[in-house]
């Protein structure tokens, strides 16, 4: 029972530090799924309104002309989620103020888990409003594809995360990292 009581008493500060920066970033996730919800339209449902013959013939095109932008706004996603993990708080001193209430490590851990929290539901915003239109527009079963694309989308979000903190642990502010990143993602 000490052993339960000692795990618990180990997780308790994570859990209060996911929900803290849920919180916080709660923002940003409606500003995100705002804008993946607002080019999914743009990008399949008004080429349908407009002419007919714009829309994709498989569900599969329609699949791939969903995700143009969507990588984008994933990639600026993940950049201004995680950059702040480790240097917001060196570079705000409030880190000296929380270290000896909380380990860092639970303090990061917690913080970690909260922004993954929060961009995997921006990408399944993304994904569950293709799949709604998918069957919309086509019909039928939902093709397998969705699902595979998903899945990658999570292990893709996994990699820009651990970037984006292994960047963000050598500058000082969140912005140098976000620079970089997206830098590195989009040009090279």
């Amino acid at each position: 029972m000490e052993k339960l009581n000692d795990f618990y008493l180990n997780l308790k500060p994570i859990f209060h530090t996911i929900l803290f920066e849920v919180k916080l970033n709660i923002r940003k996730f409606y500003i995100f799924s705002g804008f993946t919800i607002i080019f999914l339209v743009l990008t399949t449902y008004l080429p349908y309104v407009t002419d007919m013959r714009l829309l994709p013939h498989s569900q599969y095109k329609f699949y791939l002309s969903a995700l143009s932008f969507f990588l984008l706004i994933l990639v600026f996603a993940s950049s201004l989620f995680f950059s702040g993990i480790i240097c917001s708080d060196y570079s705000k001193k409030t880190g000296l103020n929380l270290f000896p209430l909380i380990k860092k490590s639970h303090l990061f851990i917690g913080k970690y888990i909260a922004c993954l929290i929060l961009v995997f539901g921006i990408v399944s915003v993304q994904y569950v409003s293709m799949a709604l239109l998918g069957y919309y527009f086509y019909g039928g079963p939902l093709l397998n594809t969705i699902y595979l694309s998903f899945g990658f989308a999570i292990l893709y979000v996994l990699a820009l995360a651990s970037l984006i903190s292994f960047i963000s642990s050598f500058s000082s502010s969140e912005l140098p990292a976000i620079i970089v990143v997206n830098g590195l993602v989009l040009i090279g």
